[in-house]
């Protein structure tokens, strides 16, 4: 009896073994709690940079077209007081940069005479200039050239550029400008110029 009673024990213990290692075996049932998605950033809208518009500076007053005729600015009586191997040509030469230049910007009357030998160049050019204009060519003769009594007019100036002498004069809203390589001293174009500004009133 004793020996039977061992073996029902040793059975039972058994297959209490086994029934443990199986459930231990057993695969882990999965997590209810759901995982997370990934995020994905969205980039915010760069704003765009408001420009502030730059201010208009002040624009130049329009030219006033002043036109005579050469024979009326500088009559040939003048001219050949003057030097009589000068004739009047067909077509003024103005020379980049040059006061000539600068008249015919603001729409003057320019008139060309050549030295019939030397083949030198006597312009005179003429330009009634708006009040504003005026101002600022008359600093820029007074800080280029030698301020000069003996033109006649309210101010006049003279200098040598490059072998050329440049004389000028302003009277009222005209402006007068001559420029000649025969021109080596102001005197030397007095007579010309105070002959174009009472031309020009």
């Amino acid at each position: 009896m004793l020996a039977s009673a061992v073996r029902i024990t040793s059975v039972g213990a058994a297959a209490a073994a086994l029934i443990l290692l199986i459930t231990g075996c057993s695969p882990q049932a999965p997590s209810a709690e759901p995982s997370a998605p990934p995020t994905t950033a969205v980039a915010e809208p760069t704003p765009e940079p408001t420009t502030t518009p730059t201010p208009a500076g002040p624009t130049a007053p329009p030219p006033i077209p002043f036109e005579i005729a050469c024979d009326t600015l500088v009559s040939p009586e003048t001219i050949y007081a003057f030097n009589p191997n000068f004739a009047l040509l067909p077509e003024p030469v103005v020379e980049p940069g040059s006061l000539a230049e600068r008249v015919q910007t603001e729409q003057g009357t320019i008139c060309s005479w050549q030295h019939l030998s030397s083949g030198e160049i006597l312009t005179v050019a003429a330009a009634e200039l708006p009040a504003e204009t005026l101002v600022l060519v008359q600093n820029d003769a007074f800080e280029a050239s030698n301020m000069v009594p003996t033109y006649g007019g309210d101010e006049g100036y003279f200098t040598v550029r490059a072998g050329t002498g440049e004389a000028q004069t302003f009277s009222g809203s005209h402006w007068v400008v001559s420029t000649s390589p025969t021109y080596l001293e102001p005197g030397d174009a007095a007579d010309i110029l105070a002959a174009a500004i009472a031309a020009v009133g």
